[in-house]
């Protein structure tokens, strides 16, 4: 691809790297930077780290993935959770609407409405240039 760096011309490879370095962010939508908790982010990096090894008998199954994702998610509420909680408890006020995206039993809250919205979850359609 004309004008990347060599090192990012494969996705997979510059994942792997970026996980090495300690700098999943780097890969990450924009969109979603900063509204991720640091340990959920690092769990993400973990199961997309095992997704990619090079051979497949050390992959997770899709059960594990699942499983992975799942905590994670997990650990991002309790993120939120705690956040909120904290903000309640200091005499803050929460401005703006609750925001939920649902899908079939899960669903997920987002407090911050301008922060969450379909340009947010779709965000790569935003970028009509790809990558």
């Amino acid at each position: 691809m004309p004008g990347l760096p060599k090192e990012q011309v494969n996705l997979a490879d510059w994942a792997r790297i970026c996980c090495r370095r300690g700098a999943i962010d780097q890969i990450m939508d924009p969109y979603l930077r900063g509204n991720i908790d640091p340990v959920c982010l690092e769990k993400f990096g973990e199961i997309a780290e095992s997704c990619l090894r090079d051979q497949g008998t050390q992959r997770p199954t899709m059960s594990d993935v699942v499983c992975g994702l799942e905590f994670a998610l997990q650990l991002q509420e309790t993120a939120e959770n705690t956040r909120n909680s904290m903000i309640d408890v200091s005499g803050g006020h929460k401005h703006g609407s609750k925001s939920t995206i649902s899908s079939g039993e899960r669903s997920i809250a987002k407090t911050d409405p301008d922060r969450m919205s379909s340009d947010t979850v779709f965000s790569e359609i935003m970028n009509q240039k790809g990558r």
